[in-house]
């Protein structure tokens, strides 16, 4: 999980400890829906959970054109860098990117 912090997000690590725990404590099988990816901070700390609980898929919906975040820059196209990050996560086959609005998904 501590590879994930390394990723720019605004999840801190109270928080990413937190996603963790629901989405590994969380006796139902099935999925988690994540509604904003970003660049895969979050995303990546709820996929390990689901790996090391042996139960779900994490789809991330996210359009990834980039908004204006961390430190109010505008961040710019996102999609190719998440998913160079959930490849280097190694986490890649647990996550369904879904690029696209949380209202078309």
């Amino acid at each position: 999980m501590k590879s994930a912090l390394t990723i720019p997000g605004t999840a801190t690590p109270l928080e990413a400890s937190w996603l963790y725990k629901a989405a590994y404590t969380n006796k139902a099988v099935g999925v988690v829906v994540e509604l904003g990816s970003f660049l895969g901070r979050s995303t990546i700390v709820l996929a390990k959970a689901c790996r090391d609980s042996r139960r779900g898929k994490v789809y991330a919906i996210d359009p990834h054109q980039g908004a204006p975040v961390i430190g109010h820059k505008f961040s710019g196209p996102t999609y190719k860098k998440f998913l160079t990050n959930i490849k280097a996560a190694k986490v890649n086959d647990v996550i369904v990117p879904i690029k696209k609005m949380s209202t078309q998904a």
